[in-house]
């Protein structure tokens, strides 16, 4: 069936778009990073030294020099040490990003099949008419078969 085909290629795509919008939300938004940083090293209070947290600086040893900008002050957007290595932090976080992943795309999944629980694929209305229109050709099939008795006897 045509349209079987093109339900099965419909939900590939949702599927697929919902985890590629899982992955944009938990990667590119600042949303997580702050939650965890909030949580990790202030509780409730607040995101005072955040920006100051999130940059890391140029490896030692680097002679890599900007004009304006004295050797050893720039700074980047990063979770590295001064050897420029990775942080504890940037796993821990990159584990709670790919949580935050399948979590997210198990909620909208979950809605999606609730919603689809609840709303019926036939409208009540054309069921009851296909219902009506089942009774009356049976109520005709029978009328004729006892009409062709009627007419054998």
């Amino acid at each position: 069936m045509i349209q079987g085909i093109w339900q099965n290629i419909l939900e590939f795509v949702v599927k697929l778009a919902v985890i590629a919008n899982a992955f944009l939300i938990a990667f590119t938004s600042d949303i997580i990073p702050q939650i965890f940083y909030r949580y990790r090293h202030h509780g409730t209070s607040g995101l005072e030294g955040y920006v100051n947290y999130t940059l890391a600086h140029l490896p030692s040893g680097c002679n890599y020099s900007i004009a304006h900008v004295p050797s050893g002050q720039c700074s980047y957007r990063g979770y590295r040490d001064v050897h420029g290595d990775h942080t504890e932090y940037y796993y821990e976080l990159l584990v709670i990003r790919l949580a935050f992943v399948v979590v997210f795309e198990h909620f909208v999944f979950a809605i999606a099949g609730l919603i689809d629980l609840m709303v019926p694929d036939i409208p009540r209305s054309l069921y009851l008419k296909i219902k009506r229109e089942e009774y009356l050709s049976q109520q005709a099939l029978v009328e004729v078969e006892h009409e062709d008795e009627m007419m054998k006897d």
